[in-house]
């Protein structure tokens, strides 16, 4: 019997594009600035929405085991969830 690892769970190009798509609306709104997606060292595929100056993070996005999650700029939880939409619904 041989073990094969499974990796952590990313976000998916498809979800990399929701995010994206949200992001758009609240560039158009003045509500943020550019959308940076990120592939760590590690292999983690994170999202990066940045504030109207683009000078600081406004949310991040991720997936791991426990499902999505979005931080606000001081790396505190905003919502976590079974889907991208789920966490894409606590944006303004």
């Amino acid at each position: 019997m041989s073990v094969v690892a499974i990796g952590s769970p990313k976000l998916t190009d498809t979800d990399v594009s929701a995010v994206i798509a949200r992001a758009y609306k609240l560039m158009d709104q003045g509500r943020a600035g550019a959308c940076i997606p990120v592939e760590t060292d590690d292999g983690e595929v994170m999202v990066a929405v940045l504030d109207p100056e683009n000078e600081d993070l406004l949310y991040g996005f991720g997936r791991d085991r426990a499902g999505y999650y979005v931080f606000d700029t001081k790396g505190r939880a905003l919502a976590q969830g079974r889907s991208i939409q789920d966490v894409l619904e606590v944006l303004p």
